[in-house]
């Protein structure tokens, strides 16, 4: 946060790092799917991020997490973790996401880690792996995105 009389930032003269630090500090406001959804970030690297969601009912299809809000999920981990190794005034935009689902938490599944990563960092591309686990270390879901870069110009 700032301090009294201090203006806040603008996402434009931050790089993707510490604007990333800024979300998870609560110097920005969450997007409106992030709220939606109720993930929270929780550590944040260059070039990778973890979050945090207790999925709500509203996410699931009857007894299982619904494989859309775990792909929105997964989209944004990944696209975090792109943002967390741009520079300044850079954005990134989801072009490719591909999930996998390997199990179905349940309603009693409790709170869920997921993971974004950077593997690739081209000029006008990244490419990214995530993950969504429990407390136990159970995965529910690989996946894998390709991003396009909307770099400044020069």
């Amino acid at each position: 946060m700032n301090a009294p009389g201090q203006a806040a930032p603008r996402r434009e003269d931050l790089s993707g790092l510490e604007y990333v630090r800024a979300l998870m500090a609560g110097v920005f406001p969450a997007s409106p799917m992030a709220r939606n959804v109720g993930w929270q970030l929780v550590d944040v690297q260059h070039g990778a991020v973890r979050m945090e969601v207790t999925p709500g009912p509203h996410l699931y299809n009857h007894a299982t997490l619904h494989g859309g809000a775990m792909a929105t999920m997964m989209d944004g981990a990944m696209a975090m973790a792109v943002n967390s190794s741009l520079p300044r005034g850079a954005r990134a935009l989801t072009i490719e996401l591909n999930t996998r689902f390997v199990a179905a938490p349940g309603l009693d599944c409790g709170p869920l880690s997921l993971f974004g990563k950077v593997v690739d960092m081209g000029e006008r591309r990244a490419r990214t792996e995530g993950r969504i686990e429990d407390a136990s270390g159970k995965v529910y879901c690989h996946a894998s995105g390709e991003f396009h870069l909307k770099r400044p110009p020069a």
